[in-house]
């Protein structure tokens, strides 16, 4: 069984940081590439629009994600709703993953919300997390 990478994307500059690092780490390792990316429960609220935010959300992200991983990597690609560290951890736990990648960036608009989640997402993987700054 390959290795499994996973890295959470979220449209920001350090995601796309970590996003390539991971490609880079799962083409000489030669693992599989999961990519998550999470909507938070509030961008869900309304019942109706729920399902057009996960649509849009995988539409945009598998465009970004293919000009990032390129072809020479296996990657699987998913959305999913809740909490952003608890997704990541639940996802890795579900998955067999072997590595998780992390984005930290300290200029971006979600950069406590980001440093949170990387806080956390070391204290509970399962496995060896790797952050990636920008």
């Amino acid at each position: 069984m390959k290795a499994r990478i996973l890295v959470a994307y979220d449209d920001s500059k350090s995601s796309a940081s970590a996003i390539a690092f991971a490609s880079a780490l799962a083409k000489s390792s030669q693992s599989e590439l999961h990519i998550i990316a999470v909507v938070k429960p509030s961008d869900t609220d309304q019942t109706a629009g729920s399902e057009r935010i996960v649509e849009r959300t995988t539409r945009h992200c598998q465009r970004a994600l293919q000009r990032l991983t390129g072809a020479e990597v296996a990657s699987r690609f998913e959305v999913v709703v809740g909490h952003t560290a608890d997704q990541i951890v639940k996802y890795a736990e579900q998955n067999a993953v072997s590595h998780i990648v992390v984005a930290h960036g300290i200029k971006e608009r979600f950069d406590r919300w980001l440093l949170s989640a990387a806080r956390e997402v070391v204290a509970y993987a399962p496995c060896s997390v790797t952050v990636v700054k920008s």
